[in-house]
């Protein structure tokens, strides 16, 4: 199985020589001076779905998954001993570009106010407005460059003109015990694996005929992890070839059903619930105690 999880810092320097020919992302980049002493090192580089892989091989197909279109990527200098890297990746939608946001996101990291949601590390900022999502980064650290990398991340937000907002499928998640900045917007079977890895084949069907919403829950101290997936139409059939799969899996034993949830216990303890609701699914995983899942899986709406 492929590990997708990475880190979104790229190398500072880059060995690439594109021309940046569309005006579309270029009117987002800071110009000369805009952020007070800072200078662009070099000209912009665009990529697109052809070429990102030069720019993030390790990452590239998540992007793809999430549905990018377009990528401008900028080095700026100050006193030619302190550098930032923006990156402005245009994707096809502000699902798309939320879904990449929240990706790359973990709880631990620093929620900040800025976009549609935004995070901050001790490497970079990133945050997500309309179709895109942004990334400004530094290696250095002390204060100067952390202040710079906030007037650059607020400076490409104010040219961003959409506002875009969390998908609607996080409306159906319970509210009661989550952790914040946990939630991830789920589009096809990578971002799926990266969180709760079941099979090489795409058997939700995500990505398809469903999109998914990811969150995790502390329930006196006790964990759920909870993904939901929402379908076009009424799939039965998906479901009860679900049923089927992890009642013929060795790995999922001690089947019961307890209010209208499908359970299985692991070898490890933790159990796994499995409920259909309309054209919902609900997967809960990674439970401690089988009452705790079963209260956040019937607590969806």
């Amino acid at each position: 199985m492929k590990n997708y999880l990475f880190s979104l810092t790229v190398p500072i320097i880059i060995f690439l020589s594109f021309s940046c020919s569309s005006d579309g992302l270029l009117r987002y980049v800071p110009e000369n001076g805009e952020i007070e002493f800072w200078e662009r090192a070099g000209d912009p580089l665009l990529f697109d779905s052809s070429n990102l892989f030069d720019l993030i091989d390790g990452a590239a197909e998540v992007f793809l998954e999430y549905g990018f279109e377009n990528v401008i990527n900028q080095e700026y200098i100050k006193y030619d001993t302190l550098s930032i890297v923006v990156s402005i990746y245009e994707m096809k939608s502000p699902e798309s570009a939320y879904g990449m946001f929240s990706f790359s996101r973990h709880p631990e990291f620093n929620s900040i106010r800025i976009g549609a949601s935004g995070c901050e590390t001790e490497f970079n900022i990133s945050f997500c407005k309309g179709a895109f999502y942004v990334v400004v980064e530094s290696f250095l650290q002390n204060n100067e460059v952390k202040d710079a990398r906030r007037k650059f991340a607020e400076n490409i937000e104010n040219k961003i003109k959409e506002k875009g907002e969390i998908p609607d499928i996080f409306k159906t998640l319970p509210e009661e015990y989550g952790i914040a900045n946990s939630e991830k917007y789920i589009n096809g079977i990578i971002s799926l694996n990266n969180i709760f890895f079941i099979s090489d084949e795409n058997i939700f069907d995500i990505g398809n005929s469903g999109i998914g919403a990811y969150r995790e829950y502390s329930v006196f101290g006790r964990n759920v992890k909870l993904i939901i997936v929402k379908y076009d139409k009424n799939q039965k059939n998906v479901f009860y070839d679900l049923i089927n799969y992890f009642k013929e899996s060795d790995d999922y034993i001690n089947y019961s059903e307890e209010q209208e949830v499908n359970i299985w216990q692991k070898e490890n303890g933790r159990y796994f619930l499995l409920k259909k609701v309309e054209n919902f699914i609900i997967i809960a995983f990674d439970v401690q105690e089988k009452k705790d899942g079963i209260y956040i899986a019937n607590a969806v709406e």
